[in-house]
């Protein structure tokens, strides 16, 4: 039973261990990291939530967000090759987008609507929002997102129908989660 147990966990750790160079040299460029990191920065507290601290330990990084960076190349790069498109390596991008746009829709749910329809979300809203989500990434890249925390907003929620908008490589919006109520109560448009 403890061979197993080791078998299972040594290479993880053997695969978190590497240098940092060996993990940029195998999957992206020095300016994908840079994009991917900016991101991670950006959503720091949304994406590192469920990431247990230790796992960061291992990138052997001070700076937090450097070492979560390194963990989603990490773990998007496996079959990664030299001559991979930038379409594919834009995955690991993906993932740290995918995360935090999941993460906004439960932060604007809140936690006693979350505990009521999270599951369903999670079953049956959350994958059609990421399948569509990730077409239009695929097709329009990424500059920047909107979510749904504010400072200045009651509880740090921006209020009304406003959940995520992504913005392509030009600048302009191309994709926006909203939820609707209308004066009556009524969920139609």
């Amino acid at each position: 039973m403890a061979f197993l147990i080791q078998f299972a966990i040594t290479p993880y750790v053997g695969a978190a261990q590497e240098t940092q160079e060996e993990i940029l040299q195998a999957s992206i460029t020095k300016d994908e990291f840079e994009v991917v990191e900016e991101v991670v920065k950006d959503h720091y507290e949304l994406l590192v939530e469920d990431i247990n601290e230790d796992v960061l330990l291992n990138y052997d990084e001070k700076d937090k967000a450097r070492a979560l960076t390194l963990y989603y190349v990490d773990q998007n790069s496996s079959d990664l090759t030299e001559g991979t498109s930038v379409q594919s390596r834009g995955r690991i991008l993906w993932s740290v987008l995918r995360t935090a746009l999941k993460k906004d829709a439960k932060k604007k749910m809140g936690p006693k609507v979350e505990k009521k329809i999270g599951n369903d979300f999670d079953k049956k809203v959350w994958p059609k929002i990421e399948r569509e989500a990730k077409k239009e990434y695929d097709k329009y890249g990424y500059s920047r997102r909107v979510g749904p925390v504010s400072s200045t907003a009651p509880n740090c929620i921006k209020q009304g129908e406003h959940i995520f908008e992504l913005y392509g490589d030009n600048g302009n919006s191309y994709l926006r989660f909203h939820v609707f109520k209308s004066q009556s109560g009524s969920y139609k448009r």
